[in-house]
């Protein structure tokens, strides 16, 4: 008896110095934790008012900026064949030409009125946040209107995401073909079809099966 009483308080002590023991390990384990997760957050400056470049948004999306770096998107401001066009459609109809021609192949000109293409931002053409700044596109006869919220609300097709260097919205319109009708439907002045992706969309077997432009989401 008098063994197990002199036992009792040192099982206690020992249990003790175990559970601060552990409880140590784990506040160092969750505070490593947090550190490495620190780390790992890339500093990321976003314009809060406006449009941010495409190589912010590779600092955490690395593959997806790679692809649309690659992509013609990226790409639409920049080559031969848009600026062989471009240059005919200017000298034929002036200057009108050359914003109609921008307001598709580089948008942010159209915002931040660089019509003669001199900031970095203008040259990426199709950028990112352009694209993932949409909020609504709406229809009116032959016409589409895109609406944009733009700062830093992300939106996508995704739901049930979080970023911790932003806030984010699920938008149904992202899987949708209509989300691309307001630079892949286009006709003149004089009425007539330039170009015409998305009524060939509307008229095709696809949209009664459901099957939009976009089922990949790529960033091609």
């Amino acid at each position: 008896m008098i063994e197990k009483t002199k036992g009792i308080p040192s099982l206690k002590a020992g249990l003790w110095g175990g559970f601060f023991l552990l409880l140590v390990l784990l506040l160092n384990t969750s505070s490593l934790a947090v550190s490495e997760t620190s780390k790992k957050i890339p500093e990321v400056d976003l314009n809060p008012m406006g449009l941010t470049p495409s190589g912010e948004c590779g600092k955490c999306h690395q593959d997806i900026y790679k692809a649309w770096k690659n992509s013609l998107h990226a790409q639409s401001a920049n080559n031969p064949v848009f600026w062989a066009a471009l240059l005919q459609a200017y000298f034929q109809k002036g200057e009108p030409a050359r914003k109609m021609c921008l307001s598709c192949h580089a948008p942010i000109a159209n915002l931040t009125y660089d019509f003669g293409l001199e900031e970095p931002l203008t040259h990426e053409g199709i950028n990112c946040d352009y694209c993932h700044s949409i909020s609504r596109v709406q229809q009116t006869n032959s016409e589409f209107t895109v609406e944009h919220q733009f700062g830093l609300l992300k939106q996508g097709p995704l739901q049930n995401v979080k970023s911790p260097v932003h806030e984010t919205r699920h938008n149904p319109l992202y899987r949708q073909s209509l989300y691309c009708a307001g630079c892949h439907e286009f006709k003149s002045p004089e009425g007539i079809q330039l170009i015409g992706t998305y009524s060939e969309w509307t008229k095709s077997p696809y949209l009664p099966q459901g099957r939009h432009a976009l089922p990949g989401l790529s960033h091609a």
